[in-house]
């Protein structure tokens, strides 16, 4: 009995040394990969707000001022049709000499 129990001890030892050595490795892994994982949400969570600011600014100093020009735009449209209505006498038709503009209104 002792013999088998010597044969067991010398056969399975190193097998559950190679097991515990495994579970090390599997644990140091699984660590690594929660790391990486979280380093990768920082990086995304960095970039979208980059990104958010770049849209912001792209508003701020694309787009108002874009509006700005419109509305100008379109005041003097405006102002173009009433100095076109009171030099034809009240006509409808515009005067030769005077183009008339598109309807930015649309855009």
């Amino acid at each position: 009995m002792d013999r088998l129990e010597s044969r067991l001890e010398r056969e399975i030892d190193p097998l559950l040394g190679k097991v515990k050595e495994v579970g090390g490795e599997a644990t140091r892994v699984a660590k690594l990969g929660a790391a990486q994982v979280e380093r990768l949400d920082l990086l995304m969570t960095g970039l979208i707000r980059r990104v958010e600011e770049v849209i912001g600014a792209a508003q701020k100093l694309i787009v108002e001022p874009v509006r700005q020009v419109l509305r100008y735009s379109r005041r003097s449209d405006r102002h173009l049709r009433t100095c076109r209505s009171r030099l034809s006498g009240g006509r409808t038709t515009p005067n030769q000499w005077i183009r008339t503009e598109p309807n930015l209104s649309r855009i």
